[in-house]
């Protein structure tokens, strides 16, 4: 299991590369990328997760949140809840992402 503490992602490719290596992630999420530490950017909605689904784990946007979905982290981690890397097979797989791509070209 593994925490991550970041800004905004365009594609986010060190998270899912945690998650191909079946890492389930605890994530503290954005909704801004004006919450960007130092920065001056616009309120323009963001993420930490552009791609993610219950498999991967549990994210937060607040402090306040972080007791209540560790805890269920921990507890799901321990029974084995998680499946990031089945995720990552299913969604972001070069052989998915190409059949994507084809469709969008053939229209």
């Amino acid at each position: 299991m593994g925490i991550w503490v970041g800004a905004h992602e365009s594609q986010g490719f060190a998270l899912q590369e945690a998650l191909s290596c079946d890492v389930p992630l605890i994530v503290w999420n954005i909704r801004s990328m004006n919450q960007e530490l130092g920065s001056n950017l616009p309120d323009i909605p963001a993420t930490t997760i552009p791609y993610w689904n219950e498999q991967c784990g549990e994210f937060f946007y607040d402090k306040t949140e972080w007791e209540t979905v560790f805890s269920k982290f921990q507890n799901n981690c321990v029974l084995g809840t998680y499946n990031p890397r089945q995720f990552i097979l299913d969604n972001l797989s070069v052989d998915i992402c190409e059949k994507r791509f084809m469709n969008i070209i053939r229209g």
